[in-house]
């Protein structure tokens, strides 16, 4: 009979000093992970709640669009165009009901009012549109001139809308411009 060699099997264990190698790399490497994940969270959150404030900037842009389209070239002698208020008259396509919208910004919220200008209209309402824009500017064209306030019994060719925002460190900002209504381009007897 053939003999095999006998196989010792020997177990190898970590050494003390290789243990606190791995552990002295891993108190380095550990606040580096840390870092960069935290950085990362920190542009997530930034850049979400950016992409939220242009959501809603969209949203209150799409509605005084909206309003805009429905503006009837009645009491333009009373409109309001200033640089933090912006105002017009509606008229409802059912009802044939006229109201007063009033756009204005103050203390970094934009607010949207409607006053019901005959019996029987819709109630007086309020509702803030947008919050967290350091800035918002109307803008009118008047004669090809861009001015922040128009006198009344005017009513200007476009609007355009200036706002900015504070992004983490960076500030953002947007123009938005939307033409006035042709039927609106009518004055009360005054010229533009």
């Amino acid at each position: 009979m053939v003999e095999r060699p006998i196989r010792t099997v020997c177990r190898q264990r970590f050494t003390l000093l290789e243990v606190l190698v791995a552990v002295t790399v891993l108190a380095v490497l550990m606040p580096a992970v840390f870092m960069t994940f935290s950085a990362g969270l920190a542009s997530y959150r930034r850049c979400r709640d950016y992409g939220d404030l242009l959501q809603d900037v969209r949203g209150a842009l799409m509605l005084l669009e909206h309003d805009l389209e429905r503006a009837v070239p009645v009491g333009l002698s009373g409109n309001t165009y200033t640089a933090n208020t912006f105002s017009f008259v509606v008229q409802s396509q059912v009802e044939k009901r006229q109201s007063e919208i009033t756009y204005s910004f103050a203390g970094g919220v934009l607010t949207r009012e409607v006053r019901p200008l005959s019996e029987g209209g819709e109630s007086f309402t309020s509702a803030q549109l947008l919050s967290g824009v350091q800035s918002l500017i109307f803008e009118y064209q008047l004669n090809k001139n861009w001015v922040q306030s128009a006198p009344k019994g005017t009513c200007p060719s476009f609007l355009r809308v200036q706002y900015s925002s504070v992004n983490g460190i960076a500030a953002e900002s947007c123009v938005y411009e939307v033409a006035m209504p042709r039927q609106a381009l009518v004055t009360d007897g005054a010229n533009p």
